[in-house]
């Protein structure tokens, strides 16, 4: 039986109005469905008149990691309150982007694609966190740890010699 992606100790509406917003048109841009009109009307609902921007924005960010990032990004389905880890470091992203948390969204972001993210990406990210902030559609602060990062081999392998050899 495969192992589940998804994470058994916390739900998508435990994260707020923001991230709920955040993953519901993530998700669904990620899918092809960007012209679904309870989506453009949810969003609409949301954003007002920037609900175009907000998804146009989130349309550049899926677009970017399709196009430049080097791992898979695992998401849940569509309407889900199930959330997997690569979606919670999403939400983490965006947590980070709307309190201007520069450094912190970067490393978010740079686990996603698997690289240094680009200003490009950082620019959509700081726009994304402006549009939610302004709409207060907040996320609850979440926390996630990484692990530390493996350090390169400094030594060659050689051969040893025994002493009992001699």
């Amino acid at each position: 039986m495969a192992k589940s992606r998804l994470l058994s100790n916390l739900f998508l509406p435990e994260l707020g109005m923001g991230a709920g917003y955040f993953m519901l048109g993530f998700r669904a841009l990620a899918r092809g469905a960007g012209g679904c009109c309870t989506l453009r009307r949810t969003f609409r609902d949301g954003f007002g008149h920037a609900s175009g921007d907000v998804l146009a924005g989130l349309a550049e960010l899926v677009s970017a990691l399709g196009w430049e990032g080097r791992r898979k990004v695992t998401l849940s389905a569509p309407g889900s309150a199930r959330i997997t880890p690569d979606e919670l470091t999403l939400v983490c992203t965006l947590a980070a982007a709307l309190r201007g948390d520069v450094p912190t969204m970067s490393s978010h972001l740079e686990w996603l694609f698997g690289r240094p993210p680009s200003n490009e990406v950082i620019e959509i990210m700081e726009r994304l966190g402006h549009h939610f902030r302004n709409a207060e559609l907040l996320v609850i602060e979440c926390e996630i740890t990484r692990s530390a990062a493996r350090k390169p081999a400094t030594r060659s392998l050689g051969l040893v010699q025994s002493s009992a050899l001699h």
